[in-house]
């Protein structure tokens, strides 16, 4: 974590001195399954987050339990949004810790990007590097909103495996809001060697809270 006291200053000195402070909270329930496997790679992600967010710098708290343990997951942010020429963008440092699987620590600095064109069509761009394993990635993504209620996205990555060859991943799926805090997400993924396909389904619920 030696980048964190940086990032800490960072957003600290982005944030203005009377910004609002904005509680934003969620949690997601999902359920992956391999369509031509045995069953045996299926799984369960229980997932919640808290962050706080002051103007555009923001710290957040989040934490994964699956159904398959070496997947728990803790992961603790720091970073600072904004907009400029009409281009919305995240930098932030992310430390990640396994408690089942220590050896897959590691801490991301990562940048998005997303521009809207119209009132249905959002491009994005996001970049990140695993400075723990030294290693990049990258995805480009798209969405359509089809309605005010259905949306259509994909998403095509590359990233750097240590010691192995790159691999690619990509997704394709629909997300439908069943209200303005809930919804619902059927999602196809695949990907070159090291990503086998399966099939997901998410439950999301999200809020926010202005606090002053």
């Amino acid at each position: 974590m030696r980048l964190l006291p940086f990032a800490a200053a960072f957003v600290c000195a982005a944030a203005p001195i009377h910004a609002e402070t904005t509680l934003n909270a969620g949690a997601a329930m999902e359920y992956f399954v391999q369509p031509d496997g045995s069953g045996t790679d299926n799984r369960t992600d229980l997932s919640a987050y808290g962050e706080v967010d002051f103007g555009g710098g923001y710290a957040g708290l989040s934490a994964l339990k699956s159904s398959d343990s070496m997947g728990d997951e803790i992961a603790l942010g720091l970073g600072y949004r904004g907009e400029a020429a009409g281009i919305a963008y995240d930098v932030g440092y992310t430390q990640y810790a396994y408690p089942n699987d220590t050896a897959s620590n590691h801490g991301e600095m990562a940048m998005g990007v997303e521009k809207g064109f119209g009132d249905t069509v959002m491009a994005t761009l996001d970049l990140g590097y695993d400075v723990t394993n030294k290693a990049a990635n990258a995805y480009v993504g798209a969405e359509f909103a089809a309605t005010d209620m259905l949306a259509i996205s994909a998403n095509f990555g590359l990233y750097e495996v240590p010691g192995a060859s790159n691999e690619t991943e990509w997704d394709l799926g629909v997300t439908y809001a069943l209200s303005e805090e809930v919804g619902v997400d059927l999602r196809y993924y695949d990907g070159s060697d090291y990503v086998d396909s399966y099939v997901g389904v998410a439950f999301s619920w999200d809020t926010s809270k202005l606090l002053h």
